[in-house]
């Protein structure tokens, strides 16, 4: 969950980068939706280390 003072920094930036205001609901999905992009275009970098993780030796990436 995002804390009261990262919803209102997103409402902030969100106004600032686009030029309208954003209810607080809004800043919330908004910014979870940011988020879990942002882990899903990080999560391959996690590869190599998930594979030292389940004591996987030489695979190829999927």
């Amino acid at each position: 969950m995002l804390s009261s003072n990262q919803i209102s920094q997103f409402q902030l930036l969100h106004k600032e980068h686009f030029g309208e205001e954003i209810s607080r609901e809004e800043a919330i999905d908004k910014g979870i939706k940011l988020i879990r992009f942002v882990e899903l275009i990080l999560e391959p970098l996690d590869y190599p280390e998930k594979l030292q993780n389940f004591n996987i030796k030489s695979i190829s990436k999927p």
